[in-house]
């Protein structure tokens, strides 16, 4: 009785941990507002270990506090190195904004991070 249990712990650890190894969650940077509506760029720096798949979103806050995509791409990152990417994101109305970096695949633990982001 006390493998049977022993072994069903084990079962459910590992599952827990290959579950929570093969998901990813969001990265959020709040990048503040734009002042004035017009042409903007979008820099992001993110920090990569391995191989990643990553997605980068724009997102504007609107009136009632939900947030609505602006600006979407995704990058492939395959060496250890930290990435700049600087994008012509178009019109941008007055409004606060935030970035969110999702990484969809990596090699390596430690995944991406995002390290900066700026609206100019």
């Amino acid at each position: 009785m006390k493998k049977m249990i022993l072994l069903l712990l084990v079962m459910l650890f590992s599952f827990s941990v290959s579950a929570s190894a093969s998901s990813s969650s969001p990265e959020t940077w709040y990048v503040g507002s734009v002042h004035v509506g017009g042409e903007h760029q979008l820099t992001v720096d993110v920090l990569n270990y391995g191989i990643s798949n990553v997605s980068i979103t724009l997102h504007k806050e609107g009136p009632s506090g939900q947030w609505t995509e602006v600006f979407y791409d995704a990058e492939n990152l395959i060496s250890n190195q930290m990435y700049t990417f600087t994008y012509n994101v178009g019109y941008l109305a007055p409004g606060n904004y935030k970035v969110v970096l999702v990484v969809n695949s990596t090699t390596a633990p430690m995944g991406s991070r995002l390290d900066n982001a700026d609206i100019y």
